[in-house]
């Protein structure tokens, strides 16, 4: 039998949960706007420790519809959004550099991992 726990909000309370997701979110922004602490941890961290200590002080429930929405549309949404505002040139220099820090890495040390994965395979067939 799956017992649901006793929670101050209930799964099926859309506008009570709603609520405390836009209130959390305020509460985080506000934080990280006006504290140096919270914005060296960053307002997304700061909902994440919100959410965890509430789930686990049972006050919202683990498990509701709300969070499918948020997971299924918001968060694609936001991710979508702060994508618009990233500069993809920089985004690509960067990138490019790391690609090729990657590729120079891989190259000059290839010969070391064959090395390593051939004497890998030897122990494993030993140890069967």
């Amino acid at each position: 039998m799956n017992v649901v726990p006793f929670t101050l909000f209930k799964a099926d309370d859309t506008w009570a949960l709603w609520t405390f997701l836009i209130v959390a979110a305020y509460v985080c922004i506000l934080l990280e706007h006006k504290y140096k602490w919270a914005s060296q941890i960053s307002g997304a961290v700061l909902a994440l420790i919100i959410g965890l200590v509430a789930a686990n002080l049972r006050i919202i429930p683990t498990d509701a519809p709300v969070w499918d929405a948020v997971w299924n549309f918001i968060l694609p949404l936001s991710v979508t959004m702060l994508l618009f505002n990233a500069d993809l040139r920089r985004i690509l220099r960067e990138s490019w550099e790391v690609v090729w820090y990657f590729q120079h890495f891989r190259s000059s040390h290839s010969d070391r991992s064959i090395c390593c994965s051939d004497s890998l395979s030897q122990l494993y067939t030993r140890v069967e």
